[in-house]
């Protein structure tokens, strides 16, 4: 495969693969949390849309021994029953990738029941341990803001995956901008102080960092929306990613 074409899952069943052969257990967000283990990695999902995507790539990881943690929103493009039952079933965590923050505003009275009305919807099907900030670019609003004011352990959740785990001695990648670089402008709010690696961009570039590095201690977070063999799926979402990524710069700048 030509190294421009990143982001599909045969490269992502690569990347699996290799990081399983380097002999690394896999984790699940809330497992993390529990055991604290010295190493390990956990694959994180952020479900922001097209579900049947975190589907494809939740049978994957299903078909290779390895468990992740999906995080769902309340929307037409992520909110499938189905798919949220589906997933859960196959050993995958589910959980919920909350906004209401943003949705109301930065009301956090409002935002407070929104989140607490939305949980338990998620779990009419699924259990819940653990959930998720979506960063909602468009927002001013910090959807972490919420439990300055609030504790989501008094709703039964034992951690926010930007917030309870230690990242001080972990090393933390993401797709967000359809790139695994770190200091890039669109992932303005998808921050954990975790440790990166400048030799990282591509997926191929990730994969050899594990195999070569071998780091004690990570965590992935993908959107699966942006992960396909399909041609047409692929460009769509490339041209799509490369618009946001736009947005995101120039809001950076003003922000």
């Amino acid at each position: 495969m030509p190294m421009e074409f990143d982001f599909t899952l045969t490269i992502y069943r690569k990347l699996l693969e290799v990081t399983k052969g380097c002999g690394y257990n896999f984790y699940t967000m809330s497992e993390w949390i529990e055991r604290k283990p010295e190493t390990g990695i956990v694959i994180r999902h952020d479900v922001d849309r097209r579900a049947p995507n975190s589907l494809r790539t939740a049978e994957l990881e299903h078909s290779l021994g390895i468990h992740a943690t999906y995080y769902f929103r309340i929307t037409k493009g992520s909110f499938r029953r189905e798919i949220i039952e589906k997933t859960y079933m196959l050993g995958h965590e589910t959980g919920y990738h909350y906004e209401d923050l943003s949705t109301h505003g930065g009301d956090k009275a409002k935002a407070i029941e929104s989140f607490s009305a939305n949980l338990n919807k998620i779990r009419k099907y699924t259990e819940v341990k653990t959930i998720a900030m979506h960063g909602k670019p468009m927002s001013k609003h910090n959807n972490l803001d919420l439990w300055k004011s609030y504790d989501f352990r008094d709703y039964g959740i034992t951690g926010e995956a930007y917030l309870t785990p230690d990242y001080s001695k972990t090393y933390y990648f993401s797709d967000t901008g359809r790139s695994w670089k770190s200091n890039t402008k669109a992932n303005y709010k998808d921050h954990t102080g975790g440790l990166t690696s400048g030799k990282v961009k591509r997926t191929q570039d990730l994969i050899d960092f594990i195999r070569n590095e071998r780091p004690g201690k990570i965590i992935l977070v993908t959107h699966p929306e942006r992960w396909s063999d399909s041609i047409a799926e692929f460009t769509y979402y490339k041209m799509r990613d490369t618009g946001i990524h736009l947005i995101k710069r120039i809001l950076s700048n003003f922000r």
